[in-house]
């Protein structure tokens, strides 16, 4: 009797994790569309081994926005994947300050692999006192660098 159960459960296990398997972030974004109702959902993603569905939940998360997604974030602030964390940290500051993620340090991004991001180019403006040596004098420091 118990090998049976046990047979059962291991099936209904195998089950679950097979139609799991097949969640793509293209299949994130359509349950996105529902709107707050789908932040139960997005947050059960939050858990899917595959990263790149866990930084598609954490995108339509913060896209959806308050009342309901500050708990799915900061859930998602402790994922072990760095692009996840920094994903969540945007949400929750545009939870406070909306708009934010459209400029904020996540923006700026791109993802090279799963195991790689670097920072999109951005544009380097030199110090002042770069250009202007005048600028670094008359320091605190009797040391001051002209």
């Amino acid at each position: 009797m118990r090998l049976t159960f046990a047979a059962v459960t291991v099936t209904a296990a195998l089950a679950i994790l097979a139609a799991q398997q097949h969640v793509r972030p293209k299949d994130v974004r359509e349950i996105g569309k529902g709107g707050s109702s789908a932040i139960p959902r997005l947050q059960e993603l939050l858990k899917y081994p595959a990263t790149d569905v866990r930084v598609e939940a954490v995108k339509q998360i913060t896209e959806i926005g308050p009342p309901r997604s500050l708990d799915p974030l900061i859930l998602a602030t402790q994922d072990h994947e760095i692009e996840v964390q920094i994903l969540a940290t945007d949400g929750l500051v545009n939870f406070y300050l909306p708009g934010y993620v459209k400029s904020g340090f996540g923006s700026s991004l791109v993802a090279i692999s799963a195991l790689t991001l670097v920072l999109a180019p951005a544009r380097v403006v030199p110090p002042m006192f770069a250009l202007d040596p005048s600028v670094a004098t008359g320091g605190s420091i009797s040391t001051s660098i002209a």
